[in-house]
């Protein structure tokens, strides 16, 4: 187990130890941790260097061969190394104009949440929202107040769910927000709350625009068998019913 607290910038993993469990221990490591590995192997392994890169590592040396130089530069190279892959990623799952997660990350994110959801027999909440009139102050305002006005609602959206719920932008101007709870919804409150971020930031911010959002709220009960693409066109009906009633804010 590694260390609570503490933080590593790499590990030297030797797959030859009496008491290691060989390739299998950088899986193991790779599930749990998220730390570029080095695996130390033996002459005599054969292939076992090409496996251990299969398995996770991001490098591998045969321990009889190894010194200190080359040793210092293969850490330096898989730190950095390990850092730009993971740099990639992140990208590849962000939206780049609000640093929300795109509609890719949404659904991998949210399909976790709802698999340990099932698991252990929690309920899971889903919200859509729609930032209205986007095509009203891209045309009146000009584009650069359009995007402005996304990552304001962006803004406010993390600002008003938690840290721990998987918070996206899935369209141009739709959101969704997922997260596991234990007790029914309270839509009525997320609704008061989201109003008021939207008032506080428009006394804070100096628009040539107004904000408003319709949303909609799905709550599925612990047991519940919908997919998430079900779940996706169930809450974004809810979400237009929202929208015809009036924005929530005017």
């Amino acid at each position: 187990m590694l260390g609570v607290g503490i933080a590593f910038d790499a590990m030297l993993l030797d797959l030859s130890l009496p008491d290691s469990e060989g390739i299998e221990s950088i899986r193991r490591v790779s599930d749990r941790a998220d730390i570029p590995i080095i695996a130390l192997t033996k002459e005599s392994a054969g292939g076992g260097g090409v496996d251990a890169l299969l398995a996770g590592a991001e490098d591998s040396f045969i321990k009889e061969r190894i010194n200190s130089h080359n040793m210092v530069r293969a850490v330096q190279y898989a730190i950095a190394r390990h850092r730009r892959i993971g740099e990639l990623h992140a990208l590849s799952q962000t939206d780049e104009l609000t640093g929300l997660y795109n509609r890719r990350a949404f659904m991998t994110l949210g399909d976790h949440q709802i698999k340990t959801a099932r698991r252990q027999q929690d309920s899971v909440t889903l919200a859509f929202a729609d930032l209205d009139g986007l095509k009203l102050i891209n045309d009146q305002c000009g584009h650069m107040w359009g995007d402005y006005a996304l990552k304001d609602i962006s803004t406010i959206l993390k600002n008003t769910f938690r840290e721990s719920d998987v918070i996206a932008r899935i369209g141009g101007d739709e959101f969704a927000i997922l997260w596991i709870s234990r007790t029914p919804l309270a839509s009525e409150g997320l609704h008061s709350r989201l109003k008021a971020g939207l008032d506080a930031h428009a006394f804070a911010e100096s628009r040539p625009n107004g904000l408003s959002l319709s949303i909609g709220f799905s709550h599925y009960p612990g047991g519940f068998e919908e997919s998430l693409a079900d779940m996706l066109f169930a809450t974004d009906q809810r979400m237009y019913a929202d929208k015809r009633t009036g924005p929530s804010r005017r």
